[in-house]
């Protein structure tokens, strides 16, 4: 779209109220991430807890703002929610001409297990028996291990391939060498938990 005849008028995509609004709105999250900033726990990487904005879309009538929220084990989903529901209802007060709500959609917990549990050294010895390097990472990912971990039984998260950069990227692909070498880590794994 080419604007430039427009000089300094602009154009006008959404009523100023909803602008505004959208605007404190992503303020609020950017606060929410300068807080988790603030909390660290150096074993992960990033270090802390994250805030993405992952989309906007509209319909008719409506305007729906999508966040990713990645947090450290420690801090509490449900504490997090009431803070954001509490902050939203903040914001939704001024605004008493539009209808502001906040929603969660999914939540899959933090994990965190030490690495001395039995579980996490059988991982280790297996990945050193699969020809694989053996150092372990934590890392802001979301994946259903910590529901495992939750139930009572003890989880890691392992895949093959090269994960940061190439993980949900247009172009993510895995090699095949890496793909037999995770098989392999696979089986020495249940020779070890099941046999």
């Amino acid at each position: 779209m080419d604007l430039e005849g427009m000089h300094e008028s602009g154009v006008k995509f959404l009523p100023e109220p909803v602008f505004s609004c959208l605007s404190e709105i992503i303020g609020f999250f950017e606060r929410v991430a300068a807080d988790f900033a603030k909390v660290r726990d150096e074993s992960y990487v990033p270090a802390h807890s994250t805030v993405s904005f992952g989309k906007l879309t509209t319909g008719m009538g409506k305007i729906e703002l999508s966040f990713d929220l990645r947090l450290l084990p420690e801090l509490s989903p449900d504490e997090l929610q009431k803070h954001i529901q509490d902050g939203i209802q903040k914001i939704a007060r001024g605004y008493p001409g539009l209808n502001i709500g906040a929603a969660r959609e999914r939540m899959n917990p933090g994990l965190s297990v030490p690495e001395n549990h039995e579980f996490v050294t059988l991982c280790q010895q297996a990945m050193k028996e699969a020809g694989l390097d053996p150092t372990l990472a934590k890392k802001a990912t979301s994946t259903e291990a910590a529901q495992y971990q939750q139930a009572g039984y003890p989880a890691v998260v392992f895949g093959p391939g090269v994960s940061v950069g190439n993980s949900h990227s247009p172009n993510e692909h895995n090699l095949v060498d890496h793909l037999e070498r995770a098989i392999a880590f696979y089986e020495r794994v249940i020779e070890k938990a099941c046999l």
